[in-house]
């Protein structure tokens, strides 16, 4: 027997009775790998690109330039560009402003919903933002991650939404706030990548979160169903370009 404040317990009923500690929703259970490993991408392709254009005689942005997001350059068969955009920054403000929010963001979603949901909802806002770009600013260079960004703001907010939560409600607003208005007071920001990448990461939450469980509860399957619809962003803005369908 075990003395305590009141009387005397038997060791099996202390040690069944131990606290047990559990993790709620959103607890951090684990390093945020996915968004370290985005957060060092967009890093090391601007090291790259500032290394590298600093190495010509006299230096330039040409190696930075063939990563823009022009819808000339994928009309003409650069359909990478799509993809690489979201990763070239024109300098280490914006590059310090998106790995800032990046880091802000991606690792609240990390945390709440998993490595692959990230990545899900990142590459959804970066497709999404190509898509409105080459549909509505076909001749504009743009790059930079704030498309991807502006994705994980509109999953978290479609996440709060479907617990009820309205983001604006929370400290996080704020900061959404600013990254959508933010175009309107700056007229370099590209207005309709941070637009078209809001929606894109909102339909991917949409995808995973909500519509997929009308179809299975198979956590595989909703990964499949929000994968394709990434795709089908991707692929949609490469067929606008071809088949002419942007504005002039």
């Amino acid at each position: 027997m075990r003395q305590a404040s009141v009387g005397y317990h038997c060791p099996d009923c202390v040690k069944s009775s131990s606290q047990k500690v559990y993790h709620g929703i959103g607890a951090s259970v684990s390093a945020p790998y996915a968004v370290g490993t985005l957060l060092a991408a967009i890093i090391g392709v601007y090291l790259l690109h500032y290394f590298g254009d600093a190495s010509e005689n006299p230096p330039s942005y040409a190696l930075r330039s063939s990563w823009w997001l022009v819808g000339t350059k994928v009309e003409n068969g650069e359909w990478w560009r799509v993809i690489s955009s979201g990763f070239a920054h024109a300098n280490i403000v914006h590059l310090g402003m998106n790995g800032y929010a990046l880091w802000v963001f991606g690792k609240e979603l990390e945390e709440r919903f998993g490595k692959v949901a990230l990545s899900l909802f990142f590459f959804g806002g970066l497709f999404g933002g190509s898509l409105a770009v080459v549909q509505f600013n076909f001749f504009a260079p743009t790059l930079g991650a704030s498309g991807a960004i502006l994705g994980l703001i509109g999953a978290l907010s479609v996440a709060l939404y479907d617990r009820g939560v309205n983001i604006f409600q929370t400290p996080l607003g704020g900061i959404a706030l600013l990254n959508l208005g933010l175009p309107l007071l700056v007229t370099q920001i590209s207005f309709w990548g941070h637009m078209g990448g809001f929606l894109g990461g909102a339909l991917a939450a949409w995808v995973l979160l909500i519509a997929s469980k009308k179809v299975s509860e198979n956590l595989y399957v909703s990964w499949g169903l929000t994968a394709l619809t990434c795709l089908t962003l991707a692929g949609a803005s490469y067929a606008v370009v071809e088949a002419g369908l942007y504005q002039q």
